[in-house]
């Protein structure tokens, strides 16, 4: 399904006060008015990046900071890693679709747009081949498993000592 289709059906749109926010600031009518082309003027482009920053921004950036920040004065809230991870993992597909034009990354893309965005990347690029990129990943997808499994395990073993 297209990014226009799932606009006019309003399947999947996060709203509030019947506005679909696209970030904190900005609004999918902000984006649409824009009706951004290859031709459009600086004063529009420079608009569009000032949503596309708010986006990144308020959706990722700002929480990965607070809960970095969090981690390091208090170490009881070491939980909050995984939803770390978690962010940076959805941040790393958010980026890989703007940089590609994908409305989506299919389900069996996931791991390839992390081997393209970790391999191809001018900040990255040079620390990760398409093997270890994929090393990278198997870890990060083996610590998302054992983070699911442990509280699981745990209970199990508390239910067993009472």
């Amino acid at each position: 399904m297209m990014l226009n289709e799932i606009i006019k059906d309003g399947e999947g749109l996060k709203m509030f006060k019947d506005r679909v926010y696209i970030s904190p600031r900005y609004y999918l009518e902000d984006y649409l008015a824009l009706n951004l082309s290859l031709t459009s003027d600086e004063q529009t482009w420079q608009r569009a990046i000032n949503i596309f920053s708010d986006r990144i921004e308020g959706r990722f950036l700002l929480l990965i900071q607070e809960y970095s920040d969090n981690i390091t004065a208090n170490y009881r809230y070491i939980d909050y890693s995984f939803s770390t991870m978690a962010l940076c993992s959805l941040l790393i597909e958010t980026l890989h679709q703007f940089y590609n034009g994908l409305d989506v990354t299919v389900f069996r893309g996931h791991k390839e747009a992390f081997v393209q965005f970790l391999t191809r990347s001018n900040y990255f690029g040079s620390y990760f081949t398409r093997r270890t990129a994929s090393f990278f990943i198997q870890i990060l997808e083996m610590e998302y498993c054992i983070k699911r499994r442990q509280k699981e395990i745990l209970s199990l073993l508390l239910n067993k000592k009472t």
